[in-house]
């Protein structure tokens, strides 16, 4: 079988073009991939927001509990200084009380000595 020049030609374009195949387009699996990746940035800075206000809150509400607690503690303070201070009042009355029967009753020791 002989061939020709123009088969040749032919033949060569045909092996020519089968070989120049276009690589297989990516671009839709790199948007996706894409869509997804900006995706999950987004939802990591929304949640790092969300803690942001979150730990905001709670540090208001530790502040306000730990000056509640605080202003309850001062007036158990209060409290506890002013039965001491009832206690030293009790205290000093019964000494007095003490005191004067102590003294009333020398007396009338030394009444009834010199009686006899």
């Amino acid at each position: 079988m002989f061939l020709t020049s123009q088969a040749i030609v032919t033949i060569t374009f045909v092996v020519s073009v089968s070989r120049s195949v276009a690589p297989p387009d990516y671009q839709l699996a790199n948007l996706i991939l894409m869509g997804i990746y900006v995706f999950l940035t987004l939802v990591v800075a929304v949640g790092a927001i969300g803690s942001v206000f979150i730990t905001r809150t709670t540090l208001k509400a530790s502040a306000k509990q730990s000056q509640d607690a605080l202003a309850a503690s001062e007036q158990q303070s209060n409290a506890a200084i002013a039965a001491v201070h009832d206690q030293i009042e009790a205290s000093k009355r019964q000494a007095g009380t003490c005191l004067f029967i102590s003294s009333y009753g020398r007396e009338l020791t030394k009444i009834s000595n010199s009686a006899n």
